[in-house]
């Protein structure tokens, strides 16, 4: 009787203690998650003050002196100190940029819009008007402070028109890339979806997903259409999937919203501008480890193809250390591209730059091409500003100058011969006088 009673008392104190276990557990589960979301709601109220207060102070602080092709320029920075809200490692403050009717417009990467006039730059500080938008009524904010890939990509003005890409969940747990579009106003833009994916991607674990990988940048096709790129969100099979927008770059008609698939094979393309002499689009892309890319695509009829993930001269990442054998087994990287009937990027990088916004620049009668990186440090990745001269349809006469600062987005205002860059680093935007 005692053993039993013994066992009874036992067997009673291991069920007592596993569920005072158990619900001790779950109340601290739900204090944790309730502490996250308090800390959101307050990351949200700080993000936004510029919203509150009506306009972003920046503030003159540095100047370097640069040797572009032998040619003497310097890059003035002008800081904030309020926008805190970043896209990537080693970031302070991410934004994108664009010009309309001598205004530059900023887009943070948390959805703030905010203007000032050109003319501001001859000053040694000045302010940027926050105007109103809709914007964070078509994102999901708390999700953008959970994961930071997510949110705005990129922004182009065309004529009198806005249009912010972004990366969207579709549906529960399924993302793609969604395009807005609103009419410019001084006081306020109500922006409405210019272009929503019917598919997504849905999100599963890192080794098959991630919202880095989204793309999402915007140029002018010519009059009609955009050109918009997708990334592939790491389900890496879709870049050759013919039936998926994704790892492609696509032109789109800005009245009908048809779509044309003009490239792919592509990983992450974050770069995009087009040559209106020669009628070539040069992209850049991110690759894995490795691999970063600038590729050159004709305006033809013929689809090219760039080989992802069959071809690349980077290598799949190790997340957390695991063996990553298996991804070649779907996605081999071959170490060329011309021989598995791919077309060959005209510049590789290997190790990856970071590679991210590219223009075309006039720079006393030499045509150059532009590239900005995205490294974490200067020590590991890249912080520089890469210069090509363009050749008729080739790259030579490569210059990389360091310049301490990962660059998230590049402008060139060719009739007032200005270079503009959003400097993540610092949160500040660059000037460069050529």
């Amino acid at each position: 009787m005692k053993k039993k009673l013994t066992f009874l008392s036992l067997t009673l104190i291991v069920i007592t203690l596993f569920f005072f276990s158990y619900n001790y557990i779950n109340k601290k589960k739900e204090q944790i998650s309730y502490l996250k979301k308090k800390i959101i709601e307050l990351n949200i109220k700080k993000e936004n003050i510029p919203a509150k207060i009506g306009f972003i102070p920046f503030k003159y602080f540095e100047k370097l002196e640069l040797d572009i092709l032998d040619n003497r320029f310097y890059l003035e920075k002008y800081k904030t100190n309020i926008l805190n809200f970043t896209k990537g490692l080693g970031g302070k403050g991410s934004s994108y940029l664009d010009v309309y009717n001598n205004h530059l417009y900023l887009v943070s990467a948390n959805g703030l819009v905010g203007k000032t006039s050109l003319d501001n730059f001859q000053n040694g500080k000045f302010n940027m008007k926050i105007i109103e938008t809709n914007i964070n009524k078509m994102l999901n904010e708390h999700l953008m402070y959970e994961e930071l890939p997510y949110g705005i990509k990129d922004v182009f003005i065309d004529k009198n028109k806005i249009y912010i890409s972004f990366t969207d969940e579709i549906k529960k747990n399924c993302f793609n890339l969604s395009i807005l579009e609103g009419k410019i106003d001084d006081e306020s833009i109500n922006f409405r979806y210019f272009f929503k994916p019917k598919n997504c991607i849905k999100k599963d674990t890192n080794e098959n997903f991630s919202l880095h990988q989204s793309g999402g940048r915007i140029i002018n096709f010519d009059k009609n259409n955009l050109l918009v790129t997708f990334g592939e969100f790491r389900s890496r099979l879709l870049a050759q999937d013919p039936n998926s927008i994704n790892g492609k770059i696509v032109k789109i008609n800005k009245d009908n919203k048809k779509i044309e698939i003009i490239s792919i094979g592509h990983r992450n393309p974050q770069g995009l501008t087009l040559d209106k002499k020669t009628n070539i689009i040069y992209s850049s892309e991110h690759g894995p480890k490795g691999g970063d890319e600038i590729n050159i695509i004709k305006k033809t009829n013929t689809i090219q193809n760039f080989g992802w993930p069959i071809s690349s001269y980077g290598e799949h990442y190790k997340l957390n250390k695991k063996d990553n054998s298996h991804l070649y087994k779907i996605a081999p990287l071959y170490k060329s591209h011309k021989d598995y009937g791919f077309d060959e990027p005209e510049i590789n990088f290997t190790p990856s730059i970071g590679i991210s916004e590219l223009i075309l620049l006039n720079i006393k009668n030499k045509r150059i091409l532009l590239a900005s990186s995205l490294g974490y440090d200067i020590s590991e990745g890249d912080m520089s500003l890469h210069f090509y001269l363009v050749d008729k349809e080739n790259l030579r006469n490569y210059k990389s100058i360091p310049i301490n600062e990962r660059v998230r987005d590049l402008i060139y205002l060719k009739k007032k011969n200005l270079i503009i860059l959003f400097l993540e680093s610092t949160s500040s935007i660059g000037v460069i006088k050529i």
